[in-house]
């Protein structure tokens, strides 16, 4: 905790640690680091900043925190040409400090106009190389806006192939918003193709007659009345065989041997679930019995490989206890946030069968 020792006394723990941690780290191993924001105080629930909308009191700060000795924040500055805004020495990096309890401070968004900005944060890891991690957000304070969540979606598929996901679409000062959906691609639809917020809204690819290649599209959220700012939901698909499909998928063994997809499948006592492939994966975060992903997430891994009970350091699954669920249809949601700042979002549901064989 940061109240709990002197700077001087902290300095030298952090020295410390980034000793063992340079020496702990396997070799090659890769951090995807990011900036994420939250409407909580302890950083619950957190996405990526890109692409979203903010308006109040936000909590913005890097992930994770792994080999990181220093972080500088810039706000609308990004090519770091003047002097930093916020200089954090000390785990957890906050844009606008940290509390000694360790909870973060708000970031006050009415300190900026409405519009777009953008954070850019400098990571110094504790081998003295760099890490420039950067975010472009909306600021919407004077008038409020729908919103989707997450802001964008990734599909993978075959020719000829077809998929679909889940979103939100909240209105961000929570109240009930009319909304009206348009999509700029003939591949793309978003159904219902109107509403009143919050809402759930099916977005669906159908790859008939697209060459194999990757396609870009749009989902526009407006609402008729004025009242509201509108939204656009970012999608992205990629045809042709071979395109990553993402899944989830369950063993009975902690090392994932003979897995299959959970979707449709029966299980009782210990299982191992997990997503897969983990090419192109920074972080997953799971949900169970939460298809529309409203509250936080059941687990989050920021490093693969991605399970839904968690990693044990030989990279060995830890196993999930379908006891804690009652026998029948219950359901697993992943969101995996790619590479590129975008979101696929997969569910499995499945059956518990403990009691009754």
């Amino acid at each position: 905790m940061r109240g709990g020792r002197s700077k001087t006394g902290r300095l030298v723990a952090l020295w410390v640690g980034l000793a063992l941690l340079v020496v702990t780290i396997p070799a090659g191993s890769t951090t995807v680091y990011e900036i994420l924001v939250s409407s909580s105080a302890d950083r619950s629930g957190a996405v990526s900043l890109e692409g979203e909308s903010v308006a109040g009191d936000v909590f913005v700060f890097t992930s994770p925190d792994t080999g990181v000795f220093e972080v500088r924040f810039w706000v609308d500055d990004p090519s770091r040409s003047g002097s930093a805004d916020k200089v954090e020495r000390a785990a957890p990096f906050d844009l606008a400090g940290t509390n000694p309890d360790d909870t973060a401070i708000p970031f006050d968004t009415t300190s900026l106009g409405d519009g777009s900005h953008s954070v850019t944060a400098e990571l110094v890891l504790g081998d003295g190389s760099v890490v420039v991690v950067d975010s472009t957000f909306t600021v919407a304070n004077s008038a409020p806006s729908l919103v989707f969540s997450p802001g964008s979606v990734s599909f993978a598929v075959d020719e000829g192939g077809s998929d679909s996901v889940d979103v939100t679409l909240d209105a961000s000062d929570g109240g009930a918003a009319s909304f009206d959906l348009v999509s700029d691609s003939s591949w793309l639809t978003a159904v219902p193709s109107s509403g009143t917020t919050p809402g759930s809204v099916t977005v669906s690819v159908d790859a008939a007659g697209l060459a194999p290649g990757t396609y870009t599209g749009t989902v526009t959220a407006t609402d008729s009345t004025g009242t509201y700012l509108g939204a656009v939901l970012d999608v992205s698909l990629q045809v042709g065989s071979g395109a990553e499909v993402y899944d989830l998928l369950v063993s009975s063994s902690a090392d994932r041997s003979g897995a299959v997809s959970l979707e449709g499948e029966s299980v009782a006592g210990d299982v191992f679930v997990f997503t897969s492939p983990d090419t192109g994966v920074s972080e997953v975060r799971f949900w169970v019995d939460d298809p529309s992903r409203s509250g936080s997430a059941d687990k989050v891994e920021r490093a693969a490989p991605f399970d839904l009970a968690g990693t044990n350091p030989d990279d060995t699954a830890i196993p999930f206890d379908t006891t804690s669920l009652g026998d029948g249809s219950h359901s697993v949601t992943a969101e995996l946030v790619l590479g590129d700042g975008s979101v696929v979002v997969v569910d499995s549901t499945f059956t518990v069968a403990n009691s009754a064989p």
